[in-house]
């Protein structure tokens, strides 16, 4: 069975690695925004082809998103709002502090 973790049990897992922790909190917005569009969409219990269908866009497209390969900020664009989500932008500041925060 394969085993899952999320960016904070990563984080843990290297943390006394700087160069990795770098770039891992680097990639950070790019996974909230997949986990936050397939949190929605299982919500909904949507497919993935009924999601891109929604948004006017491929399902290989979702696909790509949902593995944070996000693409152009349209297609983002297109599916939080077939979703009824908002993107919200704050400062970077802390990204890195708050993947070792539990």
């Amino acid at each position: 069975m394969t085993e899952f973790y999320t960016m904070r049990d990563y984080a843990e897992m290297i943390k006394d690695d700087d160069e990795l922790l770098d770039a891992l909190a680097e990639d950070e917005p790019y996974y909230q925004i997949a986990r936050s569009v397939i949190q929605e969409r299982l919500n909904r219990g949507w497919s993935q082809e009924t999601l891109a269908h929604q948004a006017g866009i491929t399902q290989a497209q979702v696909s790509r998103l949902e593995t944070a390969q996000i693409g152009n900020l349209a297609t983002v664009i297109k599916v939080l709002r077939a979703l009824d989500l908002k993107l919200e932008i704050l400062p970077r500041r802390n990204i890195k502090a708050g993947l070792l925060t539990r």
